[in-house]
């Protein structure tokens, strides 16, 4: 699930981002060396000879010495990362935890479908004897419909307790991260 999911995997590349922001922040405190050529043409008149071109050139080597914003960036980028990393670590325990607690309710709805599936079995015996006697004629209507009733209300829990189990199940598979 850790792996899987994708709050994590966001997660993962915000860190990734604030580690990159962090060493742009640092290099903002290295010496920089730049480079700088222009080329054109100088005069009244716009002609095009070899007294009227110029050239232009300067190399610029720049150390910062003492730059505190620099420090200050560094730091603020750093404590960053360490907070995007405790809710990462915050976030894998949280999913760790559902999906252990959609485990347990997984469970807990398949016994409910054996469950109801003992009941189901036991009231379709019932409704088969009941049947037998009342085509005997040694039992009344009443308990005839009343075996009825229970058979249809013990099938219809059985229904419920499927689709109960299903969307359970559906529950757990996205919070294992194994469906999209």
């Amino acid at each position: 699930a850790i792996q899987q999911r994708a709050e994590l995997k966001q997660l993962d590349h915000y860190v990734l981002a604030s580690a990159e922001q962090r060493e742009i922040a640092r290099d903002a405190g290295r010496p920089t060396l730049n480079l700088r050529a222009d080329y054109g043409i100088q005069g009244s008149t716009y002609s095009f000879g070899a007294d009227d071109d110029f050239f232009l050139g300067s190399l610029v080597f720049q150390v910062p010495i003492f730059n505190k914003t620099t420090n200050i960036k560094v730091q603020e980028a750093e404590q960053q990362q360490q907070q995007l990393l405790a809710q990462r670590t915050a976030a894998a325990q949280q999913i760790g935890l559902q999906v252990l607690s959609q485990y347990y309710a997984l469970t807990a709805a398949q016994e409910q479908v054996q469950f109801a599936q003992a009941q189901e079995t036991a009231s379709s015996e019932a409704f088969r004897l009941q049947r037998r006697l009342y085509e005997q004629g040694q039992s009344n209507l009443v308990t005839f419909t009343d075996a009825r009733t229970n058979l249809t209300t013990a099938r219809q829990k059985l229904i419920i307790a499927r689709y109960g189990y299903l969307i359970q199940k559906a529950e757990w598979e996205w919070a294992s991260g194994l469906s999209d």
